[in-house]
């Protein structure tokens, strides 16, 4: 098992990081480790008229090559994700909520290294491309993909 601290570049120009937590599991074999993931996040946004506040909530597979190198363990990742998005509004006028689905493909690196023989420290960095419908305020919705970066330090154990 795995738990984790998450850091996520606003996918919205203008809006503040994404900061969440995560749990998962990881399963390592000698040639591939893939690491199931529930990841909880939450970013808002600001401006002259409007308020709002994002969650997301996704669940997430990432597979990895692994090396180990005198000390610590480094990695070449991919990953793919899907998120259910919920955004809150505070305006003057009327915003309702707004719930919606997202995907996410990562590609990225990580390292880790032993905290004595049963505990495991690590960090990882993953360029990500989430895709998701944005809607105008015609009311009409397309499809759009945007860049961020993820930081997650997790400590785990080996069961």
């Amino acid at each position: 098992p795995l738990a984790a601290l998450v850091a996520q570049s606003a996918v919205v120009r203008g809006a503040s990081p994404c900061l969440g937590a995560a749990v998962g599991w990881q399963f390592a074999r000698a040639d591939l480790t893939a690491s199931p993931r529930l990841i909880a996040c939450r970013g808002d946004f600001r401006n002259q008229t409007l308020t709002a506040t994002t969650d997301a909530l996704g669940l997430e597979l990432r597979l990895a090559k692994a090396w180990d190198v005198p000390v610590v363990t480094v990695d070449l990742a991919v990953g793919l994700g899907a998120e259910l998005l919920q955004e809150r509004f505070v305006t003057r006028g009327v915003a309702p909520t707004r719930t919606s689905l997202a995907g996410h493909l990562d590609v990225g690196g990580g390292m880790s290294t032993a905290l004595g023989e049963r505990w495991t420290a690590g960090l990882e960095l993953a360029a990500q491309t989430h895709f998701f419908s944005v809607e105008a305020q015609a009311g009409d919705r397309r499809l759009t993909a945007r860049f961020s970066v993820r930081a997650l330090v997790a400590i785990g154990a080996w069961l």
